[in-house]
């Protein structure tokens, strides 16, 4: 199935980093593609994190201490879904604005027809993802995969050479499943970095699933169940960007309980 139309390109952008935002926006040109911008909650703008204090956790990593970054990232994605969820298209490519499309409309159409084929909420479309699923099962390379798959694997530990996470930096999101995400994460808060809890959502961790490292500690946080969501790993990344988080302020952290206080 591919779309009469290609999927709209949403992507997240502070508005102080004009510099990235005119990238994302000339490299999508070179594409025929005309993205839209969602404007990203700062880190610096703790008027704004206040404001968002009821999703704040209880402990962010089993800690008492949160990145400011990690609490923006996780509430611009959620202003992101807001969007998709509200909108009129079946799917919705949402990137973060160092990871534009590197694939032209037809490609992400197809994309999106192969989730839709599969039931799908959303997909994972960075090179992350796509790096953990050939490292873990290299006979799914070049298919649309199962991130439910993708996380039991990843449950039994992170593989000896490849990225430390799944990355959120470019997702193919289904109207439907915008919504699911926004109440999924609306329930578990901003307890773990954001693309670890949408993977653990697409989990059956149930008891008698073997678990180690983050997926473990997500089962100590959000308790044991069946999955929530369901997901999919792109045949090939759509966006490629850095390949690896940013490391702009990623290491600092605030208590919980004075990031959710007055500015």
């Amino acid at each position: 199935m591919i779309w009469p139309e290609s999927p709209p390109v949403l992507y997240i952008n502070r508005a102080a980093d004009s510099a990235r935002r005119e990238a994302f926006q000339d490299a999508c040109l070179l594409r025929g593609i005309a993205p839209r911008r969602c404007g990203a909650v700062d880190r610096e703008d703790r008027a704004a994190l206040s404001a968002a204090a009821d999703m704040l956790p209880e402990t962010f990593w089993e800690g008492g201490e949160i990145k400011p970054g990690a609490f923006a990232c996780f509430l611009s994605h959620r202003r992101a879904w807001a969007h998709a969820a509200a909108g009129d298209a079946p799917w919705t490519l949402i990137c973060e604005d160092d990871s534009p499309p590197e694939a032209g409309g037809d490609v992400i159409s197809a994309v999106a027809g192969l989730g839709a084929r599969a039931g799908a909420d959303f997909i994972f479309c960075g090179p992350r993802a796509c790096a953990l699923r050939d490292a873990l099962s290299p006979e799914d390379r070049g298919l649309l995969s199962d991130a439910g798959a993708l996380a039991a694997a990843l449950a039994g530990g992170l593989p000896a050479h490849g990225p430390r996470a799944p990355g959120a930096d470019s997702l193919l999101v289904s109207r439907r499943g915008a919504r699911r995400m926004l109440a999924a994460t609306g329930e578990d808060r901003c307890c773990a970095g954001l693309d670890w809890l949408l993977l653990f959502r697409c989990w059956d961790s149930r008891p008698g699933a073997a678990a180690t490292g983050e997926m473990a500690a997500l089962r100590r946080m959000l308790g044991a169940g069946p999955a929530r969501l369901s997901a999919a790993v792109a045949p090939e990344p759509l966006s490629f960007g850095s390949g690896a988080p940013s490391v702009l302020l990623h290491r600092r952290r605030l208590p919980i309980a004075a990031l959710g206080g007055a500015a």
